[in-house]
């Protein structure tokens, strides 16, 4: 199989809705990845769709095969936060991501905290990175949940109310 052949299938399944679709995606997202040098430019498409399909699943806790679906999201939007290729605006989705995973499969929010919290610090950058005034505000629009579940995860966490603010 190949990366067209995935996103296909990915789309498929998310029209669909339907179990095969799904397991079939994931399957050749599978075989995809294990074609591909770790640190290509192909392979962090092939990891960042792979995550987005994982991310269709509504409840990980549903089945064991589902858990271990979870736990495989959870490392694949981690990496995605560090690689190489992966810019600014997608680190700080990837990191929203991973926070919200930590919390729902593991009710970690000291972990959840922390990558809310480097999504936070990226936030600048990823708002300065357009010159356009218009764009800077629909990067803020796109991101602006993430200050206020920072905070919420920081209590969650046991930080006090002024470390929060």
């Amino acid at each position: 199989m190949h990366l067209g052949a995935a996103i296909a299938y990915k789309e498929k399944a998310k029209l669909t809705e339907t179990t095969p679709d799904f397991w079939e995606a994931v399957q050749c997202f599978m075989s995809t990845s294990k074609m591909m040098p770790e640190d290509s430019e192909f392979q962090f498409f092939v990891r960042w769709n792979f995550a987005e399909l994982l991310s269709l699943v509504p409840d990980f806790r549903a089945s064991p095969q589902l858990e271990n679906l979870g736990e495989t999201a959870l490392r694949s939007w981690s990496i995605l936060v560090e690689h190489p290729y992966c810019n600014n605006p997608k680190k700080i989705e990837a990191c929203s991501r991973v926070a919200g995973l930590f919390i729902n499969l593991n009710e970690d929010y000291n972990e959840a905290k922390n990558y809310f919290v480097k999504g936070v610090e990226l936030l600048p950058k990823a708002v300065l990175l357009h010159s356009s005034r218009m764009e800077q505000l629909r990067m803020l629009r796109k991101f602006h949940y993430l200050p206020s579940m920072t905070a919420a995860a920081m209590l969650k966490a046991g930080d006090t109310a002024a470390s929060a603010i």
